[in-house]
């Protein structure tokens, strides 16, 4: 959640004791992983882009803002001198409605320590100038006492305790791929982050459910390809003038969620950055290619473009742009012709 709350999720009662500022909705009580998502969207922007006024101007006020929330949020270390993020609570689906409770309230949520490393490690990485030295070293600090994430048996948990009882149907283990990619396609651990996708507590194909992004990221292509043809065959809402609406499936009608998963599973299906020290790119890495024709134009890190298509599992054409970026494009899956444009 980023912003002040629903009056009526705050209640109107002032009286009530509000431990740690706990609101009375138990479903974004102590949900802050919103602006942790916030974010690293804004460092994305700069890594795309590198459009430094956008940087100075937004993402480094508002990504200093956040961080500096959980560092004085949690204050308290654990006995190996790493954060102890509670109470707090996994997403909606585990809750905390007894802030002093450990078996009542959830001890360091999977989503938000992947998001504050994932946002200090790109904060720490930002160019020399581009955010106050002692913020700087401040973030160095703190990511070198972000928890690790929890993971038992080969399978991430939605935290490291506390994650008892199931109030609602988010996957929450798996924001470690998606949104904040700890895990994906080339990087460490993949088979952790499979096996952890494969026993999710609530499959789910419609909506906001993520389940077809991190298929697609997980290098999953069977799942994530009809998945990814079954929202496409969804009927659009009724009674709204625009056809490109998708029907109501959580929370409102029309949803804004059931196409635009889609459209994001679809680009990391045909290009997922490996986010490496030359920000590498790989194209075709879920995509279906002995099934599915494609032509495709799509936007990578440092203001490069990648222009393909693959036909009939041959790759017909590969353009990148700034040519001197073709280096950093590797093709997968598609079979190569002996000469392509």
């Amino acid at each position: 959640q980023f912003g002040a709350y629903n009056p009526g999720d705050w209640g109107c009662n002032s009286s009530v004791p509000r431990a740690m500022g706990a609101s009375l909705n138990q479903y974004i009580r102590f949900h802050f992983t919103g602006n942790l998502e916030l974010c690293l969207l804004m460092l994305d922007d700069f890594l795309y882009s590198g459009d430094r006024s956008r940087l100075a101007e937004h993402a480094v006020p508002v990504c200093t803002a956040v961080v500096s929330g959980f560092r004085d949020r949690f204050p308290h270390r654990d006995a190996q001198g790493f954060v102890d993020l509670f109470p707090s609570q996994s997403l909606e689906t585990y809750q905390c409605p007894d802030p002093a409770s450990r078996e009542s309230c959830v001890t360091n949520p999977t989503p938000d320590v992947a998001g504050l490393r994932a946002v200090l490690q790109r904060l720490v990485a930002l160019p020399t100038g581009a955010a106050d030295p002692a913020a700087v070293a401040g973030w160095r600090e703190l990511l070198a006492v972000v928890p690790a994430l929890p993971v038992h048996d080969g399978v991430v948990l939605p935290a490291a305790a506390g994650a008892n009882k199931r109030s609602n149907s988010e996957n929450t283990a798996l924001y470690a791929v998606h949104p904040f990619r700890t895990y994906g396609w080339g990087k460490a651990n993949l088979s952790e982050a499979q096996a952890t996708y494969n026993s999710r507590p609530s499959p789910c194909n419609d909506g906001w459910c993520q389940d077809v992004i991190q298929a697609a990221m997980l290098n999953l292509t069977d799942d994530a390809a009809k998945m990814v043809a079954a929202r496409a065959a969804a009927a659009p809402a009724k009674g709204f003038r625009f056809p490109g609406f998708a029907a109501h499936y959580q929370d409102f009608a029309p949803s804004l969620d059931h196409w635009a998963f889609m459209r994001t599973a679809v680009n990391y299906m045909l290009l997922t950055p490996l986010e490496d020290d030359r920000q590498r790119m790989v194209v075709f890495p879920t995509w279906p290619v002995d099934k599915w024709d494609v032509s495709f134009k799509l936007h990578g890190p440092l203001n490069t473009t990648v222009q393909g298509a693959c036909v009939g599992g041959v790759l017909q054409e590969l353009v990148v742009t700034p040519a001197e970026r073709k280096g950093d494009v590797e093709v997968v899956g598609c079979r190569k012709q002996s000469v392509f444009v």
